[in-house]
Order: structure tokens, then C-alpha cells, then sequence
């Protein structure tokens, strides 16, 4: 995604987070790798986070899915921010957890999960 798309992701997110009394989301970035998840509790934690975010260029869902192998706790969702451009994964990769795409044009629809366009 370009500058102006993270741009715009970025305040979907601030619209969530405003939506609610308190949040605790984990937040991470990926290309072809992920980042490690940083948690995020307020708007200046968000804005922290996208500004000392790394990426390698290029797209990856399957890290993304290789990632739960990772973790202790299991994510109550992961929400994918992404022009979609990128083979997608199989479903059954989510472990049951469910899986929203935010999506930023209307040429890409995931196999699975929930669909969000921005």
C-alpha cells in the first residue's frame, strides 16, 4: 500500500479505537515477515507504533498465519489492513480465529472471513 493508504488505515483504526471506552488491541506490520506485536492502549501509543514501523516491501499472508504458531494466547480476531495484492491463504491457516479484511479497492475479495473496504 502506498503512504496515503497507510494514511488512511490509519485513521480507520483511530476510528476504533475512538468507538470505544478502552481498547487493547496488539498491532503488528508485515510484509514478508511480521513484526513483533506491540500493544496499544491510547491514540499516542497507536501513532508511536505506525511511526516506528518497519517493512520489507513485498506481501505475505502466510506469515501472518505462520505468526499464531507463535503465540501463547490466541487473538480473540486479525484484522488485515492490505490492498489484497498477494496469494491468499487457506482458510483453515486461521485456526478458528476469525479473520476481517480491510481491504482498500474493490478488486480483491478474500476466500474467507469478513470483508471491510476502505
Amino acid at each position: 500500500m502506498n503512504d496515503k493508504d497507510v494514511s488512511k488505515a490509519y485513521s480507520e483504526i483511530v476510528k476504533m479505537i475512538n468507538s470505544f471506552d478502552s481498547v487493547d488491541l496488539k498491532v503488528s506490520f508485515f510484509s514478508t515477515f511480521v513484526t513483533k506485536p506491540k500493544k496499544v492502549k491510547s491514540l499516542k501509543k497507536l501513532k508511536e507504533t505506525f511511526n516506528n514501523s518497519k517493512s520489507g516491501g513485498g506481501t505475505s499472508f502466510s506469515v501472518i498465519f505462520d505468526e499464531l504458531k507463535s503465540l501463547n494466547k490466541k487473538p480473540l480476531a486479525i484484522i488485515i489492513i492490505t490492498d489484497g495484492y498477494a496469494p491468499m491463504p487457506d482458510k483453515t491457516r486461521s485456526k478458528n480465529i476469525p479473520v476481517f479484511w480491510a481491504i482498500n479497492n474493490d478488486n480483491i475479495t478474500p476466500p474467507f472471513g469478513h470483508l471491510i473496504r476502505f
